[in-house]
């Protein structure tokens, strides 16, 4: 038997069963058993293409439905690379930011250090200066000490 022969003894069962009106419609009463062995018979004679087509649709909706879960693991590894290279982005600026003060505090306490290295200098050869200005006023005192005693020396006596 075929597939169309068996929906038309499907249909003479419903139109050979006992009808009766009601207020929603028309109503048949059918015989079950007559009803359920066309059913299992139709079953068993659907051809192998209609079952073929509706496997590759359940896997083509497989397929979709495991395409949309790799595609929101993409959106979702591709959310959390972004947000490290974000947050990779944050640490680079603040890490230039940190460097740019560390620089700027050392610059200050480089010219801070210069600072205070060339107002020793200065002390230093103020110190030397006065120390031989001092050391200058000993000399020109001590020569004119001795010039003052050369002078008022008797020269020397001639050998005999």
């Amino acid at each position: 038997m075929d597939l169309e022969e068996l929906l038309n003894n499907l249909e003479d069962v419903v139109e050979r069963g006992e009808r009766f009106w009601h207020l929603f419609g028309g109503r048949a009463v059918v015989k079950a058993d007559e009803v359920y062995d066309l059913l299992q018979t139709i079953r068993a004679n659907i051809p192998e293409e209609v079952r073929t087509v509706q496997q590759a649709t359940r896997d083509r909706e497989r397929l979709i439905q495991e395409a949309h879960e790799e595609r929101a693991k993409i959106i979702e590894a591709a959310r959390e690379q972004a947000e490290l290279l974000l947050s990779h982005d944050q640490q680079v600026v603040e890490a230039k930011r940190r460097a740019d003060q560390v620089l700027q505090e050392a610059r200050i306490e480089a010219d801070g250090i210069r600072a205070d290295a060339e107002r020793y200098a200065r002390q230093v050869i103020e110190k030397l200066a006065t120390y031989i200005q001092r050391i200058q006023a000993t000399v020109d005192k001590t020569r004119s000490m001795l010039r003052t005693e050369a002078e008022a020396e008797p020269p020397p006596a001639a050998p005999q």
